[in-house]
């Protein structure tokens, strides 16, 4: 930081100086030995080199070039953040979603306003509200800008003149020290020329066209200040989808960008990592304050196309954290359901083999096996958590079957429950082909049966007459009783 520091003073001193000073002025290797290790881009660093060689115009407009990038530099550089109470708090999720961004002085009304369009009322909301897609806003020299590259210029109006070219109204040549740009609008108005009187020195950012060696920007975006928060750097740009009732501007976003900033400020630095040591290095992920940072504000060398395929290791971290959670949070659901009472289902050694005989065609061996397995999921005291997935006709109704016939053995009830009618009744046909001839009784309960039919059928199911009933969600109503399911 020092570096940076002793090098600002060094540039703003050379701005300091008529054209005539500044031109026999050298110092391109003071500056460059400054700025060598720092987090500049590294073709900016091989200019400062060459600084010294540049008319005074070019020296003048290169200076404050390099001046804006430092400041830009300095701006997110981590001492930034480490301005903070000297008792800093450490927050874990939980906690930062119990922080109310209505209490929050440092955010501006305007500025919680584009939280709450995004439905962020919380800190951790808002941290956790990521970038769809990023923007390139870093500063470029025209002379480096390839066509249908976007970009920032740093730019002096050369002249501005009102023309007549099918829509364009009105042309702008701008330079910025490099090369030559036309800007090109579909209106005169006056604020315009106001904006691009000759000499004025301004940002304008869009897409570059080229078109016989001359390059171009049509209806660029126009900033009179310099603001570092969403100029030269990659700027995040956010979904403003949500809440219909709060109008969204053309500033929206860029008050939502000023809001999520101050809060990275005020917290990335504190946030508690949650996953765990070893996991992080198994696979290469950053911790989550770092990750959180850059998922937002991404450094200003990152590669932009990285960055909009979501293929960074920050936004890699999020997506396993994503996954990561849900894995987990089904091994606790697991974990729970194992504290649970259930009844032992035990059967005889030979019961697939028994079981297989009625049946008119010979099980796989897969079908076998994941028999097998239930049976052995079964005969523990605590409830079975399995997913049976096939294809259609793989043999999943016949596997289903067996679970059933071993309840049967052990003189319990089992309820089949298929998500329509029609494969309800479908099921209900399956299974009495196959089980009624063993002695089991089964009966189909579905909405479409009358009320008679349907008080007669959960009678018998009340009083154990029926061993495996098969039907929709009506099978979970409260006035379905059974004996001993």
């Amino acid at each position: 930081m020092e570096n940076i520091n002793k090098a600002e003073n060094i540039l703003k001193k050379v701005l300091s100086y008529d054209d005539e000073t500044l031109e026999r002025t050298k110092f391109s290797k003071a500056l460059y030995e400054l700025l060598k290790d720092t987090k500049l881009p590294s073709t900016l660093k091989e200019d400062i080199l060459s600084f010294d060689g540049l008319s005074s115009a070019k020296k003048r407009a290169f200076a404050k070039y390099t001046l804006l990038a430092l400041k830009q530099l300095k701006q997110f550089k981590d001492e930034t953040y480490e301005k903070k109470p000297k008792k800093a708090k450490n927050y874990s999720i939980l906690e930062l979603k119990s922080i109310n961004l209505k209490d929050l002085s440092t955010l501006k009304p305007i500025e919680k306003r584009a939280l709450k369009k995004v439905g962020a009322t919380n800190v951790k909301d808002a941290l956790y509200y990521f970038p769809v897609k990023y923007e390139d806003k870093r500063i470029k020299k025209i002379k480096d800008v390839e066509d249908g590259e976007a970009g920032l210029f740093d730019v002096e109006v050369v002249d501005v003149k009102k023309v007549n070219i099918g829509k364009i109204k009105l042309q702008a040549t701008l330079t910025d020290g490099t090369g030559f740009l036309t800007a090109n609008f579909v209106h005169d108005k006056i604020y315009l020329f106001n904006i691009f009187r000759k000499g004025a020195r301004i940002l304008i950012s869009g897409k570059v066209n080229i078109f016989r060696n001359e390059k171009s920007i049509f209806m660029p975006q126009v900033f009179q200040e310099e603001d570092s928060i969403i100029l030269n750097r990659i700027v995040p740009v956010y979904s403003l989808r949500g809440d219909k009732t709060i109008k969204a501007t053309s500033q929206t976003i860029n008050h939502l960008r000023r809001a999520i900033f101050k809060l990275l400020k005020n917290y990335y630095k504190n946030i508690e990592e949650y996953i765990p040591e070893y996991i992080l290095e198994k696979y290469k992920l950053p911790k989550i304050n770092q990750a959180i940072k850059d998922i937002h504000y991404p450094d200003r060398s990152e590669d932009l196309r990285k960055l909009n395929n979501f293929d960074t290791r920050y936004q890699k971290r999020f997506i396993f954290e994503e996954l990561f959670l849900l894995q987990l949070a089904q091994v606790f659901k697991k974990k729970q359901l194992q504290k649970n009472d259930a009844y032992k289902i035990t059967v005889e050694a030979n019961f697939i083999e028994k079981f297989e005989n009625n049946l008119p065609f010979k099980l796989t061996d897969a079908q076998k096996r994941v028999i097998k397995e239930i049976l052995q999921d079964m005969s523990k005291d605590f409830p079975m958590n399995r997913l049976v997935q096939g294809d259609v006709g793989s043999g999943k109704t016949v596997v289903a079957m067996a679970g059933a016939y071993s309840v049967f053995k052990n003189g319990y009830q089992t309820t089949v429950m298929a998500p329509t009618e029609i494969l309800a009744i479908q099921h209900f046909e399956n299974f009495k082909k196959v089980l009624e001839p063993l002695g089991v009784k089964i009966a189909l309960l579905v909405g479409s049966l009358s009320q008679k039919e349907k008080k007669q059928i959960k009678k018998a199911i009340k009083e154990g007459y029926i061993d495996i009933v098969i039907g929709t969600h009506a099978l979970i109503q409260d006035n379905v009783e059974f004996k001993n399911l």
